[in-house]
């Protein structure tokens, strides 16, 4: 019930942009919020039913840093029942949030996933706090959240024993980037490296475009950072975007295996590489993903590939070097192999 009170709440906020000019758009959002949290979040008629809240989302489809920072704040403490929380669009880089803020998911008590997608922070340590706070916390995703790059940061035993049990981790995030470091070596040094069984990672060129132009390649530290993490994790779950130095023998575990091959899209997407180069890209970066693996894969799914990619002559070496390594021994105990082929703007599984 309540979610469908948040929801019109919501949409009355938003519905107030629509109507204002630009002079008095920020007027009227403030005002939109101010009768949301008065009305709804802060008020003795739904605390019953705020009580009982198990899932909350807010998307602001407006750059307004000041709104979508307070509303977090204004939320904190009166949902306790919350088991699902998504933040969209919060920019907490500015203005600088107080610094008890991280602190506030703490107030939420049963909260098991915890989902911020294009969100601002002043520091991968604001991160940390928030996620330290949440004690209950399994599920984490990170869509694009950034943060200024700062020295490496060494964690402590206070820091590991604070942290969640992360039983699963989605981070998607651009290739180049080097936010991604600190998230993933502070976990190898928490409660988290023995306990996440699903890990997605989903690279992109550019936060601009989540369909790359060629096959990525990460940072080296990134590598390093993702070694470390995969000595200690007992992975059931890996789902990869395809990168052309990513040797996933760095999880020795894993039973389920999904490759998404993204980052080799059809020619029209990158008029100057040629399809035959496309194909060959698309086969050796498979071989390379998958050769010096060792773990008992169970069923493997690759995702989104080209149909003209899996048929070209040029391409027969590195096909048939593919078909090599998938009948090694370790992958013997495969039950079940599935390639979901694009052609054109149809979908085919085989």
């Amino acid at each position: 019930m309540i979610r469908a009170h948040c929801a019109a709440a919501c949409s009355f906020a938003e519905a107030g942009l629509l109507q204002a000019g630009p002079s008095s758009s920020r007027k009227l959002r403030f005002k939109a919020r101010n009768l949301f949290v008065k009305r709804v979040i802060h008020s003795d008629k739904f605390r019953t039913h705020l009580a009982s809240t198990r899932i909350f989302r807010t998307y602001p489809n407006h750059p307004d840093a000041a709104y979508s920072h307070r509303l977090f704040y204004d939320i904190a403490g009166h949902l306790p029942g919350l088991r699902t929380l998504t933040l969209g669009n919060v920019d907490w880089s500015k203005p600088h949030p107080r610094a008890n803020e991280p602190l506030l998911l703490s107030t939420f008590g049963q909260l098991r996933r915890l989902s911020l997608r294009d969100c601002r922070l002043p520091s991968f340590h604001f991160l940390r706090r928030a996620l330290a706070a949440a004690a209950s916390l399994q599920d984490l995703s990170l869509f694009h959240v950034t943060w200024p790059h700062v020295s490496p940061l060494v964690a402590t035993v206070s820091q590991a024993h604070n942290s969640p049990a992360l039983h699963r981790l989605s981070v998607y995030f651009t290739a180049t980037d080097t936010v991604v470091d600190p998230l993933l070596r502070w976990l190898g040094q928490t409660r988290s490296r023995t306990s996440i069984s699903h890990l997605l990672l989903f690279a992109h060129e550019s936060r601009d475009s989540y369909r790359n132009t060629s096959a990525i390649a990460l940072r080296s530290d990134t590598l390093d950072d993702l070694a470390t993490l995969g000595s200690h994790i007992y992975l059931t779950t890996l789902k990869v975007t395809m990168a052309e130095n990513l040797s996933l023998s760095m999880f020795p575990s894993v039973h389920t295996l999904f490759i998404y091959a993204d980052a080799l899209p059809a020619p029209f997407y990158n008029g100057n590489q040629p399809v035959q180069y496309q194909g060959i890209s698309f086969w050796s970066t498979l071989v390379f993903m998958l050769r010096d693996t060792h773990f008992l894969l169970r069923h493997l799914y690759i995702r989104n590939v080209l149909g003209d990619l899996l048929c070209l002559v040029e391409d027969r070496v590195c096909s048939e070097e593919a078909n090599t390594v998938l009948s090694r021994g370790n992958f013997r105990t495969l039950q079940l192999v599935r390639f979901t082929v694009v052609r054109g703007r149809t979908t085919r599984e085989r």
